[in-house]
């Protein structure tokens, strides 16, 4: 990106460079393009969450090789945690029972118009308290503070100071960075109390660039360099240059940033990822442009295994890849009609040939947990009602043989010895705390929700919500059953938190209506 003759602006002083750096790099789409990315791997994946509450470094490299964005100073894990944060406050991720999933929420989300998204997620950013820079800044770490200003507050006063900057001209970092210090030097510590800061630089703390010495440039400087080249730069607001030396000496203010910030009216068409248009190979490679629609993104990750990113979003179709869209539930057909809708054409022969032979072959044979009730004699299976569900509730297999659901043991075994009968019951069906549990899917949906209860209240009742056996049992049950129920689980918990909330709230309106 080459500069552009200086604007009379009303600004700061910061003298713009006279030649363009010797690199330079930014985001012209923001992180959208990987957001789509991060939510496809785990619809994917559905990866479990560790002890300490992050990902696994495995789900980590998966998703770094998936990324578009390159993040400065080699901060994979700090732009994938701002990602998954995003996620998880527009409530396009969820975490139960420390797994991560996509929600319902996520691909109407995705269909929404690139600029409406980009702004919604820097009003977020701006506004946020949960995403803190001060410790996330690379090569440091704060061990204790004095009183110091909201991250928000120190976040709008270095973007507002970035707005002031002309649109498309190269600054030199260390030049903006003494102006805010000249300008406002107490702008995140209103005490000044710069001893009781205590600060511990890290071994692999030479991020690339050179500040200024003393407790102000450690703390402030460095906040505001980790603004404008971590999340702005992850946003699209600033485009950062190297020197020759490969130290970041530049920033500027692109024209995304500059509709971001209110400086220019809107945003530029060409960077909207309106792109509709797939490439079907007969290979069974997908070609997705990457300027393409988020939402068609996501659906191609669905059947999709993901294969390289470069001008074109690679992915292949594999029978390991369908097969697992299938399970989920999702259906074969509409897929080649979305493939020959964005495709334009219709599908190479092969490729529709296997993708129906395949959904053919799916679900032919069903492998499921089943209880077989046999008898000794064909005269006592005569006496079973099995033409009453309600009363036996067991399918006939042959002469002697009924498949008995999961959750009906208990009530078949009362009817049999009603009727005279004395089971014979197979120890793996007896009811030992280390044995299988038998439970229909409705009482599987009470145990969870349940267990997510008790685990949010675990204090109350002497109990620590990271009890080992607590976890494993709710690990066990999540493994039982489908899907949905997990879903519908973490839906419904998460109604009843708010409507707990809302009928607190309330109650204090009415116990005390004067309380501010």
């Amino acid at each position: 990106m080459s500069p552009q003759q200086p604007q009379k602006v009303d600004g700061l002083k910061c003298p713009p460079n006279r030649c363009p750096p010797f690199n330079s790099t930014f985001l012209p789409k923001g992180p959208l393009p990987d957001v789509a990315a991060l939510l496809a791997l785990v619809e994917q994946v559905r990866p479990t969450l560790l002890k300490s509450g992050r990902l696994p470094k495995k789900f980590l490299h998966r998703a770094a090789e998936r990324m578009e964005c390159e993040p400065l100073w080699k901060g994979w894990k700090r732009y994938l945690d701002f990602l998954v944060t995003i996620c998880l406050e527009f409530g396009l991720l969820r975490i139960f029972r420390r797994q991560l999933m996509v929600t319902s929420k996520a691909e109407s989300w995705l269909a929404r118009p690139w600029p409406d998204l980009m702004t919604e997620i820097f009003r977020w950013w701006k506004e946020s308290s949960a995403w803190d820079e001060l410790y996330r800044m690379a090569g440091i770490r704060i061990d204790s503070t004095g009183l110091r200003n909201s991250p928000a507050s120190a976040r709008s006063f270095v973007l507002e100071r970035l707005g002031r900057l002309p649109p498309n001209d190269w600054v030199r970092l260390l030049d903006f960075v003494r102006e805010i210090q000249d300008a406002e030097r107490l702008f995140y510590r209103p005490l000044g109390d710069e001893r009781n800061w205590r600060l511990a630089a890290l071994e692999e703390a030479a991020p690339l660039l050179h500040l200024g010495e003393g407790n102000w440039w450690e703390v402030e400087g460095r906040l505001v360099v980790t603004i404008i080249v971590d999340a702005a730069y992850w946003l699209g607001l600033t485009a950062v240059g190297y020197t020759q030396s490969g130290e970041i000496g530049s920033i500027l203010l692109t024209p995304v940033g500059a509709a971001l910030l209110g400086v220019a009216d809107e945003f530029p068409r060409e960077n909207h990822l309106s792109c509709r248009q797939i490439h079907v190979q007969s290979n069974f490679d997908l070609l997705v442009p990457s300027n393409a629609d988020l939402a068609i993104r996501f659906q191609v990750a669905k059947f999709a295994a993901w294969k390289k990113t470069d001008q074109f979003l690679t992915f292949h179709l594999t029978r390991q890849s369908v097969v697992s869209a299938l399970a989920k539930g999702d259906s074969i057909d509409q897929f080649i009609v979305f493939l020959e809708r964005h495709s334009r054409r219709p599908l190479p022969q092969n490729v529709s040939y296997t993708l129906q032979n395949w959904a053919t072959l799916y679900g032919q044979i069903t492998l499921r947990p089943a209880i077989l009730l046999e008898t000794s004699s064909t005269d006592i299976s005569e006496e079973m009602p099995v033409e009453n569900s309600l009363a036996f509730p067991a399918n006939r297999l042959g002469e002697k043989h009924f498949e008995v659901e999961a959750g009906a043991v208990e009530g078949l075994l009362a009817k049999l010895e009603a009727m005279g009968y004395l089971p014979k019951i197979d120890p793996s069906l007896s009811r030992k705390p280390s044995e299988a549990l038998l439970a229909n899917e409705e009482e599987l949906y009470f145990l969870l929700l349940g267990l997510a209860v008790l685990s949010d209240h675990a204090p109350s009742y002497g109990l620590s919500p990271k009890d080992p056996a607590l976890e494993s049992l709710s690990r066990k049950l999540a493994q039982l059953g489908p899907h949905q129920i997990l879903d519908r689980v973490a839906e419904d918990y998460q109604s009843m938190k708010k409507d707990r909330a809302r009928l607190l709230r309330r109650a204090a309106e009415i116990i005390n209506p004067e309380a501010p």
